[in-house]
C-alpha cells in the first residue's frame, strides 16, 4: 500500500472521452466520502477548473517539459500528501508529446510511478481494440498500465464482446463502460473546454459523475490506485519558507482572463506577494495599495467589447504602466495591452494603449512549448537567462511599432513572430508565452522584488 494512491487516467487518443472520464471519476470518489486531489498532465488551463470545482480542491499541472523532474515530484507529492487519493488526468493520447515521449502523459506517469487506466473509444469495434490495447501495455515497459475504461459503449453485448478481448489479447481488465449518450456534453470553444468561470451548465458535469458512479467500479479504481509503486522522491517535502514581508500583486482574475498556474501564484505568495484578484472587465480601479500587477491569459476576445466600455480600468492600467508600475501580461494579457484588439469579424476594440501595436483574431492555431534567452534585463530575468514555456493561441500581432524593445529571443516557439517575443514598455513585460514560476522560482522572487521597489517608490 502506497501513502500516495494515485491513478493516471490517459486516452488512447485525443477526443475518447478522457476529460469526461476524469471528471466523472472525481466526482464520484468525492461522493463516495473521499478527498480527491486533481491533476493535469501539460500545460493545460481550462481542464483543472473543471477539476477544481468538481474536487473542491485546486488542481495542479504537471508538465516535464515546463518542470524538472524533481519539481514536478515535490508538487506531485505535497499536494497528494493531503489527500486520500490522486487523479491525474493525461493529455492528448497516452504517448503523444515531443521526441521519446519527452512531455507526455507517458511520461508524467513514469515520474510518479503512477499506474494508467486507459480510456478506450469502443464505439464500432471490439478485438480491434483490443490489438490496439497490446501496443499501449507493451510500447514502453517501464509503465505500468492496469485497467481500461470503455466509452461509448452500444449495449450489454457490446461490452461483454469488448472485455472478453481484452482481457484474453491485451491481458487488461476493464473496470468501467460507458453507454453511449450523446446528451452528454461539456461546452466547447477554440481553445478547449468553456472555462467554469463562464459556463452556466455546470449540471452536465452532474450527469457525468452519476454515469460513472453508475458504470465504474470505483472500488477497483482505489484499489489500483493504492496498489501504485512506493513514491521516489529525494526533494525535502517539508513547506518552504514564506517572506515575511508582504506586498500587494494584483492577479486578474474573471471571465476575460483566467489562466494562472496554482503551483505559479503559490511561487508569488513564497517570494512575498500578498495576491489581490481583481476584474479588468467589471471593477473601475485596481486594489488599493497595488505594487503590481498579474494580466494571465484566457479569452479577452470573447469579452472585447465590456473591456472596451470599461474605459476606467483601461485609463488606470495605462496611468500606472507609465508611472513604472510593474506589470506581468501573458498572451491574453498581453492581448489587452495592446492599442486594439480585432475580432474575426473585423471589429476593432480599444484596448489599455500601453503598447504601441495591435492584435488580431486568426483561424489559425499556434500551439508550442518554448524555449527562451533573455537578451536584456526584465521584470522576470536577467540578460541570458533561459526560461521555457508554452503558447497556445489563435491571434497575430499586427501594426507593430519598428522601435519595439523585446525581452526574449526565442529557441523554440513563434511568439510575435521574427524569433521574437516579450515585448517591453516602461517596467511592463507582455509576452505570448506563458510561463510557470515553478519551473524558475527566482522570476516569481524577481517580479516582487520590482514590486517591492515600486512600493518603496
Amino acid at each position: 500500500m502506497t501513502d500516495y494512491p494515485r491513478l493516471v487516467i490517459a486516452g488512447t487518443q485525443s477526443g475518447v472521452g478522457k476529460t469526461t472520464v476524469s471528471l466523472g471519476l472525481m466526482g464520484a470518489l468525492v461522493k463516495k466520502g473521499l478527498v480527491v486531489q486533481p491533476f493535469k498532465a501539460g500545460p493545460d488551463f481550462i481542464d483543472p477548473s473543471y477539476h477544481t470545482w468538481i474536487c473542491g480542491r485546486a488542481s495542479r499541472n504537471l508538465d516535464s517539459y515546463l518542470l524538472s523532474r524533481k519539481k514536478l515530484v515535490k508538487i506531485f507529492a505535497r499536494a497528494a500528501a493531503k489527500a486520500d487519493i490522486s487523479i491525474i488526468e493525461g493529455m492528448m493520447g497516452l504517448f503523444d508529446g515531443l521526441r521519446n515521449f519527452r512531455a507526455s502523459t507517458a511520461e508524467v506517469a513514469r515520474i510518479i510511478g503512477a499506474p494508467v487506466v486507459l480510456v478506450a473509444d469502443a464505439w464500432s469495434t471490439s478485438t480491434s481494440l483490443a490489438a490496439q490495447l497490446v501496443g499501449y501495455r507493451t510500447i514502453d515497459r517501464r509503465l505500468k498500465v492496469v485497467g481500461v475504461i470503455l466509452n461509448k459503449v452500444a449495449n450489454t453485448a457490446h461490452r461483454k464482446a469488448c472485455e472478453e478481448a481484452i482481457k484474453r489479447f491485451a491481458g487488461l481488465r476493464t473496470i468501467g463502460a460507458l453507454p453511449y449518450d450523446p446528451s452528454i456534453n461539456l461546452p466547447e470553444r477554440h481553445l478547449g473546454l468553456v472555462p467554469t468561470r463562464e459556463d452556466a451548465r455546470k449540471e452536465a458535469m452532474r450527469d457525468i459523475v452519476k454515469l460513472v458512479w453508475e458504470n465504474v467500479d470505483l472500488d477497483a479504481v482505489i484499489e489500483l490506485a493504492t496498489n501504485a509503486s512506493p513514491l521516489q522522491y529525494a526533494a525535502d517535502l517539508g513547506e518552504p519558507q514564506i517572506a515575511s514581508k508582504r506586498i500587494n500583486v494584483a492577479v486578474a482574475y474573471d471571465e476575460s482572463f483566467n489562466f494562472y498556474y496554482q503551483d505559479g501564484l503559490d511561487e508569488l505568495v513564497r517570494a512575498g506577494a500578498n495576491l489581490e484578484f481583481f476584474s479588468p472587465t467589471h471593477d473601475n480601479d485596481l486594489p488599493a495599495d497595488t505594487c503590481g500587477v498579474y494580466i494571465g491569459g484566457g479569452f479577452p476576445e470573447f469579452h472585447a467589447a465590456q473591456l472596451a466600455e470599461n474605459s476606467s480600468m483601461r485609463n488606470t492600467i495605462k496611468k500606472v504602466g507609465e508611472q513604472g508600475l510593474p506589470i506581468l501580461a501573458e498572451c491574453g494579457g498581453m492581448m489587452y495591452l495592446g492599442d486594439t484588439l480585432k475580432s474575426l469579424d473585423g471589429t476593432a476594440f480599444p484596448m489599455v494603449k500601453l503598447f504601441d501595436f495591435s492584435v488580431e483574431m486568426t483561424q489559425k492555431l499556434t500551439l508550442s512549448y518554448v524555449l527562451a534567452e533573455s537578451v536584456e534585463r526584465s521584470l522576470l530575468l536577467r540578460r541570458g537567462g533561459r526560461v521555457v514555456g508554452h503558447e497556445f493561441h489563435r491571434s497575430v500581432v499586427t501594426q507593430l511599432a519598428s522601435d519595439t524593445r523585446f525581452s526574449y529571443r526565442l529557441i523554440r516557439g513563434t511568439g510575435f513572430g521574427n524569433g521574437l517575443d516579450g515585448a517591453v514598455v516602461h517596467n511592463v513585460l507582455a509576452t505570448y508565452m506563458h510561463t510557470h514560476f515553478s519551473s524558475k522560482p527566482s522570476m516569481a522572487a524577481a517580479f516582487v522584488t520590482s514590486a517591492k521597489r515600486h512600493s518603496r517608490r
